[in-house]
């Protein structure tokens, strides 16, 4: 199977609901968010960055109804994608109402934009998720976070397991954030969902990983899981950088 959890670092930061991590879980609020596996040219990544931040500080970059972010794929398996681009939205309207502004506006930010991706950029390629439940926030500005894809026909029994293992003694010791992501838009990806978690700190990524591994409750998670859903394998992600604009402006038009 493809490994889908190479991009998504992005959507974490800006998505969690608020508190520490216990079994409280966010469910239901519209979302959408969109990621480019991103292959570059010689010399694209750093093409690519400039423009990047010139076209967010730009007067249509400023009117982006969320987040953006840039990351790195530090551990990505045989995937020959290096880095992702994530752009977030609070629903499809503003999506929809983003787009007919950077492509029908007549924009030379977009079109400056659009250049210099076609320049820098050898290859993407895009897919789309709706988080569907998250637990828990962080509160430091840690760059790395875990991504795992998963395969489910039972999302929904997959989700009510998460919440019941989240309600557990280990998984009150859990100190960072952690969703659920399903695929909004994907193409031909052989997965349909992904968890995302991240940590205060590269510390508290260790000490957990520890916790995790010699749980009895983790174990009996995880065997439960494995009976609705494969997971293909995860990834280690950096984020290099991040744009939260979280603009009303095309919202109110």
């Amino acid at each position: 199977m493809k490994n889908m959890g190479l991009i998504f670092c992005a959507i974490l930061m800006g998505a969690m609901s608020i508190g520490n991590a216990d079994d409280h879980v966010s469910f239901g609020d519209p979302n959408i968010w969109i990621a480019q596996q991103l292959e570059f040219k010689e010399g694209g990544l750093e093409t690519f960055q400039q423009g990047l931040s010139e076209f967010m500080q730009s007067d249509l970059g400023k009117k982006h109804p969320g987040n953006a972010y840039l990351n790195w794929l530090m551990i990505n398996g045989e995937n020959p994608a290096t880095h992702g681009f994530v752009m977030t939205f609070p629903s499809i309207d503003a999506l929809g109402r983003w787009n007919t502004a950077f492509w029908t506006g007549g924009s030379p930010e977009a079109a400056k934009w659009v250049q210099t991706f076609g320049a820098s950029v050898e290859s993407f390629r895009d897919v789309s998720f709706t988080r569907v439940a998250s637990w828990g926030s962080v509160t430091s500005n840690n760059p790395l976070t875990e991504t795992v894809p998963i395969y489910t026909e039972q999302l929904p029994l997959f989700v009510e397991r998460f919440a019941t293992w989240m309600g557990t003694k280990t998984a009150k010791k859990f100190n960072g954030s952690v969703a659920i992501h399903q695929c909004a838009y994907c193409g031909d990806s052989e997965t349909n969902a992904l968890l995302t978690v991240s940590h205060n700190s590269s510390a508290e990524l260790d000490e957990w990983r520890t916790t995790f591994a010699t749980s009895e409750e983790a174990a009996t998670w995880f065997s439960e899981a494995m009976e609705i859903s494969e997971f293909p394998g995860n990834s280690l992600i950096y984020r290099m950088a991040s744009f939260p604009v979280n603009s009303k402006s095309l919202l109110a038009e």
